[in-house]
């Protein structure tokens, strides 16, 4: 286990959701509160993004999950799986009705 399993699996519950969503590739969906405590954890890294157009300009952080960081989230995540009971694994894998 890497240093990094141990803090995932440790997490609180909205700073794991926000990790969970950035490693798949979607918006964080919360706080900047949570999004700084888990860039000063080093699970996140931000870079601030400008765009201009007739408007004006607009600049925002784009937040990224490391290489290393993702690697630890899908062992994680891989082990949560396997310790789910068969009917649970169904009801996630079941079609969204």
């Amino acid at each position: 286990m890497t240093d990094f399993e141990a803090v995932i699996r440790n997490l609180p519950k909205a700073q794991r959701r926000a990790l969970d969503n950035l490693s798949c590739g979607l918006s964080a969906g919360a706080s900047q509160r949570t999004l700084a405590a888990l860039a000063d954890r080093g699970l996140i890294v931000g870079q601030e993004r400008t765009s201009r157009d007739r408007f004006g300009v607009m600049t925002w952080i784009e937040y990224e999950v490391p290489i290393p960081v993702h690697m630890a989230w899908c062992a994680v995540c891989a082990e949560e799986w396997d310790a789910l009971a068969p009917e649970e694994r169904a009801a996630m894998e079941a079609p969204d009705a």
